[in-house]
């Protein structure tokens, strides 16, 4: 995780706007992945869906909220992740237990 966290620094660095303004919704966004990485790590398994509902949300908020800005190419590309991850449970969800019977909502 520590080298996670040294290469997200040099990469800032690699960036050709320094402004911290500029920055920030970048920062917003590392800062959301890390603690949503941080508590889901330690939540059991019953209650890993409900916290990657709630990462799903507060990434389409701040989809909406920075529109037309660049962090919204990282933004889309998670939510795509976590779209194909439901989908990927889903289907091996469906080759493991075929009698599989998902309640209804």
């Amino acid at each position: 995780m520590e080298e996670e966290r040294r290469r997200l620094q040099h990469w800032k660095t690699l960036l050709p706007d320094k402004k911290i303004r500029r920055q920030q919704p970048l920062n917003a966004l590392t800062t959301l992945v890390n603690r949503h990485r941080d508590v889901f790590s330690q939540l059991p398994v019953d209650r890993t869906w409900r916290q990657r509902e709630n990462l799903a949300f507060k990434l389409t908020m701040m989809f909406r909220r920075q529109a037309y800005q660049p962090v919204n190419v990282f933004v889309h590309l998670l939510l795509i992740a976590l779209d194909v991850e439901r989908i990927r449970a889903a289907v091996m969800q469906r080759c493991l237990f075929a009698d599989y019977q998902e309640a209804t909502k």
